[in-house]
């Protein structure tokens, strides 16, 4: 538990650190993807067709590397499994999650529920 990440809030950022420390990671709450009006459905149904288009890839990843019978991986190994992961998830969300649109009324706090809230009342 990283308590130096908090942004100003009362809780604090789980940490897991793979590979090396002193590797930049860009800080994900820079994007610019709306995470709030994200469908659940809309991005499981992405990534199964985007591991569909990877299928080869995938298979490879989870055949030598990622399978339940394996006691032990190199580090390269882990950093490609790692690394697919990764990609994926990002175009999984590129492809799925709307971009947030900021201009000087934009409220973050403001959900889907408070919109139909809205217009019940």
């Amino acid at each position: 538990m990283d308590t130096m990440i908090s942004s100003l809030l009362d809780h604090h950022t789980l940490v897991l650190q793979v590979g090396d420390p002193n590797h930049i990671i860009t800080n994900p709450t820079t994007n610019n993807l709306n995470w709030k009006h994200a469908d659940e459905e809309d991005f499981t149904k992405t990534l199964r067709d985007l591991l569909e288009e990877e299928e080869p890839q995938y298979n490879h990843i989870v055949s030598e590397t990622l399978n339940y019978d394996k006691q032990s991986a190199m580090p390269e190994e882990l950093d490609r499994a790692t690394e697919f992961i990764q990609q994926l998830l990002e175009k999984t969300a590129r492809k799925s999650v709307p971009e947030c649109r900021i201009c000087e009324k934009s409220k973050p706090w403001w959900t889907p529920e408070l919109t139909k809230a809205y217009s019940n009342l």
